[in-house]
């Protein structure tokens, strides 16, 4: 049998003194945190191809553009 870590002590007396719908809450938080993140790139692939290039070449301008540092500007 595990022991419970401190952190988990803890954040079981916290979750206990809520209600339960903020229980619910962090529930749905903690498992958003354990799930794991983005989209597979085959999933994605559908999309290729999709952005007009002349598009592609104006979001790279604009990022180029902020990418410069005014060292005058506040």
């Amino acid at each position: 049998m595990n022991a419970i870590s401190l952190y988990e002590q803890e954040l079981l007396e916290y979750v206990r003194s809520l209600p339960k719908d903020k229980q619910r809450t962090v529930l749905e938080f903690a498992q958003s945190l354990a799930a794991p993140a983005g989209v597979p790139g085959e999933t994605l692939l559908r999309f290729a191809g999709t952005i007009p290039v002349n598009e592609i070449e104006a979001i790279e301008r604009s990022l180029d553009d902020l990418e410069k540092v005014d060292p005058n500007e506040l």
